[in-house]
């Protein structure tokens, strides 16, 4: 028997090094996933541009996430108690909300008391590692292209002032004193 241990050691070894098969995503993953993928095309954190934050993308993301949260629905019922029913619960949450949203044409309204459009390009700056010289010119180019997406948040903006949906003006004022000091 002492030749049963090294072979199965051998065994074990030789049994590692074989590709695993893949494991296929469950149907609540692959809404997941096209969720993340969807959720990324409003991350000005990720390059190359900014986000796309005009009202007939906001329709398309708007149609989109109605379409995820359906197929969501058609799917059959999670396991209970399982980690998958807790994703799927939080999902359905998250779509619903963006879903809701979308009536409202939020977008009209692109700050809150302190945070907002203003703050897309400090967040991508604090996330943004320059180790070469490309690295620096797709840094500047995406600067360059910023006004665009603030004539974007502008159209939002005087969407949300035609409409009558604005922040009340303590908010704006309060939005206005941070963008005063920053421009300083």
């Amino acid at each position: 028997m002492p030749l049963a241990i090294p072979r199965a050691r051998a065994l074990a070894l030789a049994l590692s090094c074989l590709p695993l098969p893949a494991i296929a995503a469950t149907p609540v993953e692959t809404v997941v996933t096209d969720y993340e993928a969807l959720s990324k095309q409003t991350n000005g954190d990720d390059g190359p541009g900014w986000p796309d934050v005009s009202k007939a993308a906001a329709d398309t993301r708007a149609k989109a996430y109605a379409t995820l949260k359906a197929r969501l629905d058609a799917l059959p019922p999670s396991p209970a108690g399982g980690e998958e029913a807790l994703t799927r619960r939080l999902l359905d949450w998250r779509l619903g909300i963006q879903v809701e949203g979308a009536h409202w044409d939020e977008d009209r309204i692109p700050f809150d008391n302190g945070d907002g459009f203003f703050n897309t390009a400090n967040y991508a700056a604090a996330t943004t590692v320059i180790r070469s010289e490309a690295d620096a010119k797709a840094w500047i180019g995406r600067i360059r292209a910023f006004p665009a997406y603030y004539d974007q948040m502008i159209a939002n903006m005087k969407r949300g002032i035609a409409t009558g949906f604005v922040q009340p003006r303590p908010t704006a004022q309060s939005v206005a004193a941070i963008l005063k000091i920053a421009s300083d």
